[in-house]
């Protein structure tokens, strides 16, 4: 007599992940837009990208960022504005944060990062 693994053909599991698939698809649909909707990293990658590719763009980004990154769908907090800085080969640029309290640190693979803000 052999054990198999349990398998989901027809059998107790396939029941159990058929009806966790259906109660997961239950989400109200504001819940499903709002699952579908970039967050602002996405946006600001997709950004980057295209300031990459195309030097008019980056002009205007750095010109214009919170006009760039509203257009873009970037979320903005309210009374929050952004400047845009452009390193170079030669230039590179840091960010003093506003107070170590203002430091937000999350975990990342091989330690901790702070956290951009977005």
């Amino acid at each position: 007599m052999s054990s198999s693994p349990p398998t989901l053909r027809g059998g107790p599991m396939a029941k159990k992940a058929a009806t966790r698939t259906a109660t997961r698809s239950r989400k109200p649909a504001a819940k499903r837009a709002a699952a579908r909707t970039p967050d602002n990293m996405s946006v600001w990658k997709g950004i980057v990208t295209k300031a990459w590719k195309d030097p008019a763009f980056r002009d205007r980004l750095i010109d214009d960022p919170n006009g760039v990154l509203a257009e873009y769908g970037f979320k903005q907090k309210k009374g929050t504005s952004y400047r845009v800085v452009a390193d170079s080969k030669d230039t590179k640029h840091l960010i003093l944060p506003e107070s170590a309290k203002s430091l937000r640190v999350k975990p990342v693979s091989g330690g901790k990062q702070p956290d951009p803000g977005f």
